[in-house]
């Protein structure tokens, strides 16, 4: 089996940046994060352009559990911050990029996984900005079946479910993730129900 170089961009001490209720019960993407004042101290030699790229990377780990796919042209796009700059947050101890090996077909699902997690992420504001959308234009697909139903094809059971999330490397608390490699793989988006069944026994095998 070939192995691929796998690369995420990841903000230091992301638990500081959520409150105890966020960490327990609210999954990526996270609608907000907190901004410590403090960082006008131990922040302050940081110019502004500096801070500003660290603001925005922090806004953009919450919408992905802080494991940014690192593809530094996607997140200029996606974020307005340069390679350079990432580079200068990282040499000051703010951010750090980690490089993990795994195998091809994996290290796919990643990106495939984080792409389609940023192009949800972007409709949900397209759809935030006219409330007159419908839910087919939000997903991209016209006629989708309910949550939970396979629109075509024989149903996938929960166990078929799971192991689809667990050859991804999808945790039990990544919702978004479990939604991407399901509507990936079998066309339809999870019900609460089968998230909540996911969930469970992904943090079971995961000895939690």
């Amino acid at each position: 089996m070939s192995e691929e170089l796998f690369q995420r961009l990841e903000i230091l001490d992301w638990g500081e940046f959520l409150h105890p209720d966020t960490r327990r019960k609210c999954k990526a993407p996270l609608r907000w994060c907190k901004l410590q004042t403090e960082f006008l101290d131990t922040l302050g030699d940081l110019s502004c352009a500096d801070m500003g790229a660290y603001i925005r990377l922090v806004m953009l780990a919450a919408t992905t559990d802080n494991k940014t796919v690192y593809k530094p042209e996607w997140i200029r796009r996606r974020a307005g911050v340069s390679r350079q700059a990432i580079d200068k947050l990282s040499a000051r101890g703010l951010v750090r990029v980690v490089t993990k090996t795994v195998n091809s077909e994996k290290a796919q699902q990643n990106q495939t996984a984080s792409q389609e997690i940023a192009r949800t992420n972007l409709e949900v504001d397209q759809h935030a900005a006219r409330p007159d959308r419908n839910r087919s234009e939000l997903n991209g697909k016209e006629g989708m079946a309910s949550a939970g139903i396979r629109p075509n094809g024989r149903q996938p059971d929960i166990n078929e479910l799971l192991a689809a999330c667990i050859d991804a490397g999808v945790s039990g608390g990544d919702w978004t993730g479990q939604r991407t490699v399901i509507e990936t793989k079998y066309g339809f988006m999870p019900s609460e129900k089968q998230h909540h069944l996911l969930e469970r026994q992904l943090n079971d095998r995961a000895g939690k």
